[in-house]
């Protein structure tokens, strides 16, 4: 199995971005062993990338908090059969293992450790999946993260 990744965090001057491409694939002798062994279909390449940016507003509402309030927007990519050599049973499975994400947002930080966020997601697929897009609402915390 080879994972490959690369990543990049900026943040200067309220600006908070990071970026992430990563993929992942297996050799031949992984690829005939799995598919064997699962009788399942299985990608022999996967790949996804994301490019999140993010502005800090709180100095604009209180200039002497040490807390922030991003406004964040996020793109994602997610291809799980990037070579495109699985075989699947229905033509639109193979479309249905690709899409994108696109989430806007507010994420407050009272502590730099812990974070309350609340989103809103669209996850587009494409017109030949077997899915049909979503939109959706989420409130999250997070912890050392």
């Amino acid at each position: 199995i080879a994972l490959y990744d690369m990543h990049l965090n900026y943040r200067k001057n309220n600006w908070d971005i990071k970026a992430l491409y990563t993929s992942g694939s297996l050799s031949d002798n992984e690829f005939n062993y799995v598919e064997l062994a699962e009788a399942k279909t299985v990608a022999r390449e996967v790949s996804g990338a994301y490019l999140t940016v993010g502005y800090n507003i709180m100095p604009f509402i209180n200039h002497e908090s040490n807390n922030r309030l991003m406004l964040v927007g996020q793109f994602e990519t997610l291809d799980m059969d990037a070579k495109g050599d699985a075989i699947y049973s229905i033509a639109s499975e193979a479309d249905s293992q690709q899409w994108n994400e696109y989430t806007y947002g507010l994420s407050y930080f009272p502590d730099p450790n812990f974070v309350i966020k609340a989103d809103f997601k669209v996850i587009d697929y494409s017109d030949k999946s077997l899915y049909e897009d979503e939109s959706l609402y989420t409130m999250s915390l997070g912890y050392i993260f």
